[in-house]
């Protein structure tokens, strides 16, 4: 298991970089398409699809061997995460009545905002924290 890619993996700067910048690519750009893939397959499929996609690539990035294979793996968290997002917002606007729709929108998009943007670090504290700790 990876505890501290850039020594662990080998990985340089550049190396290192791509792990951040493949999730905001495959997630970026895909994130569009998928509403309408939701309205034609169904958004509660898709949701359940992207939940599954995210959290074995999860794993997959935790156990990684190598570099490349902790890049494909952020990249198919990216494709899990814009499989989520979307239909997830659009589930949660049918879940609730008119009058909250705008409430409960704002709210998850201000916690997903707080969370892509603390993620990084959060996650950086944590590795740093078990590595430091982890006999040699």
């Amino acid at each position: 298991m990876a505890s501290d890619p850039e020594h662990d993996l080998h990985a340089g700067r550049d190396g290192l970089q791509w792990v951040v910048s493949a999730y905001l690519l495959a997630s970026g750009t895909l994130m569009l398409g998928v509403g309408r893939i939701g309205d034609l397959f169904g958004r509660r499929r898709l949701l359940v699809a992207g939940l599954v996609v995210f959290g074995r690539s999860s794993s997959a990035r935790t156990l990684a061997p190598t570099l490349s294979v902790l890049v494909g793996a952020r990249v198919a968290q990216g494709v899990g995460a814009a499989l989520i997002m979307p239909v997830g917002l659009s589930l949660l606007t049918n879940v609730h009545p008119e009058e909250l729709r705008g409430r409960a929108t704002n709210w998850a998009l201000g916690i997903g905002g707080t969370a892509t943007a603390c993620g990084p670090f959060v996650g950086a504290a944590l590795t740093k924290s078990v590595s430091s700790s982890a006999p040699p």
